[in-house]
């Protein structure tokens, strides 16, 4: 039930976004949604799930180095930031990073079935990974989830960073890979994870795919690459007394060849005594 003046919802089909909105005497619609741009680096950048994260830049980065094609093909239109990167993903990212030649050598029995089995056996010809069940070493996990300790010792070998005079963090002394860690914290790589006073490594913590991006970017040398804003296109539907709206109401942008549609209205316009003023609909991607 909405009563006069009261709180209800909006729903925009494309963005799957709620809004809020008042219910009023004179109906005024206005719709407003965001339109990509054509030619270089588009309002919002290369992904739809990063806008505002902090290391969109990075992500931008190792796009634009073809490092990263995205994490829904074939569309590709998605990043998945918050994702953990598997080991069979850290493959795949460092060999891109290095530009690896392709080695069709196998050196585990448990990739076969995997879509990194080549990156995989790249990296290990490359002497970045020596597999996950020592001392047999014959396996390589590639489904299994990597840790920060982890990718500290990824990251130095695949760099060949030296040994660090200085004992960067607090929490990472028993950690077996100490080393590796206070490593790639001397080649500026890595920075902490608590900051401002980033004193502690989270060692057992895990590596997020927003956070590879970062790892691969200051490794790699990379300016980070903050992308425009969406620009915002202005849709204005008003009159006065009984306005009659169509809830399968459907509008096409030319310029971008974007259709934009309503959905679930029906419940909210087929009230007689129900108007609405002032609805506004934010919409991106």
């Amino acid at each position: 039930m909405i009563s006069e003046y009261g709180m209800g919802v909006c729903v925009l089909s494309r963005s799957k976004m709620t809004i809020p909105f008042l219910t009023g005497a004179v109906a005024s619609l206005v719709l407003t949604v965001g339109v990509a741009l054509a030619s270089g680096l588009p309002p919002g950048g290369t992904f739809a799930d990063d806008d505002g994260n902090i290391h969109e830049g990075s992500i931008e980065a190792i796009a634009a180095a073809n490092i990263t094609a995205g994490c829904n093909p074939p569309a590709n239109t998605l990043y998945c930031p918050g994702s953990s990167v598997t080991r069979g993903q850290m493959a795949a990212f460092l060999r891109r990073a290095l530009d690896l030649p392709i080695s069709s050598t196998g050196h585990f029995v448990d990739v076969g079935d995997s879509v990194f089995e080549r990156d995989i056996n790249t990296i290990a010809a490359a002497g970045i990974t020596r597999g996950c069940n020592p001392p047999v070493n014959d396996r390589y996990c590639p489904d299994g989830i990597i840790t920060r300790e982890q990718a500290a010792a990824f990251f130095r070998r695949a760099f060949d960073y030296p040994a660090s005079p200085t004992d960067h963090f607090t929490d990472d002394d028993v950690s077996i890979f100490d080393a590796d860690i206070n490593a790639i914290a001397e080649a500026g790589v890595t920075l902490g994870c608590n900051p401002p006073a980033n004193d502690r490594y989270c060692p057992s913590g895990l590596v997020t795919r927003d956070q590879m991006a970062s790892l691969l970017s200051r490794a790699l040398g990379l300016t980070p690459v903050v992308p425009p804003p969406r620009p915002k296109e202005r849709l204005v539907i008003s009159g006065t007394g009984d306005v009659n709206l169509d809830p399968t109401f459907v509008r096409s942008f030319p310029s971008t060849g974007y259709e934009y549609a309503w959905s679930g209205l029906d419940d909210i316009f087929n009230e007689d005594d129900l108007t609405v003023i002032n609805l506004e609909c934010s919409a991106s991607n």
